[in-house]
């Protein structure tokens, strides 16, 4: 065979290897599109809602804060932030009893949950055990 020949057949063929062409070629919406968060277990992830606390603080503040023009350190959240006790299930476990929709309403206790950051988005990971309510 020519090397000519060799071009020809080479370019007709339609059969490509792994990882070969557009896949390779992956924007950054693509990658992230690709990427899921997935909990392991009995776990139970939930996007919190945040509700502000309006007394001792000014509203220019608390303004600022829901368009994210300031950013508070994690000690002083405390002081401008209820602590969450609703948010959205996310993803949930392969061993959990229920079963969970995605967007799900969830309550939860004040306290005895485990922060995960993803994203910049920080989410709450608990034990299913540890749901209180959902609504329907």
């Amino acid at each position: 065979m020519t090397s000519r020949s060799l071009k020809k057949s080479q370019g007709k063929s339609d059969t490509r290897a792994t990882g070969v062409g557009r896949s390779m070629k992956s924007t950054s919406k693509e990658k992230s599109s690709l990427l899921t968060l997935k909990v392991l277990n009995d776990r139970v992830l939930v996007l919190p809602y945040k509700e502000l606390k309006i007394e001792g603080t000014t509203i220019e503040v608390l303004v600022a804060l829901e368009q994210k023009k300031l950013y508070l350190a994690d000690a002083y959240e405390g002081f401008y932030f209820k602590r969450p006790t609703w948010g959205t299930v996310v993803s949930w476990g392969d061993k959990c009893k229920y079963k969970w929709s995605e967007g799900q309403r969830v309550g939860f206790p004040r306290d005895g949950w485990a922060k995960l950051s993803y994203d910049g988005v920080e989410y709450l990971v608990f034990t299913e055990s540890q749901l209180n309510a959902t609504l329907i």
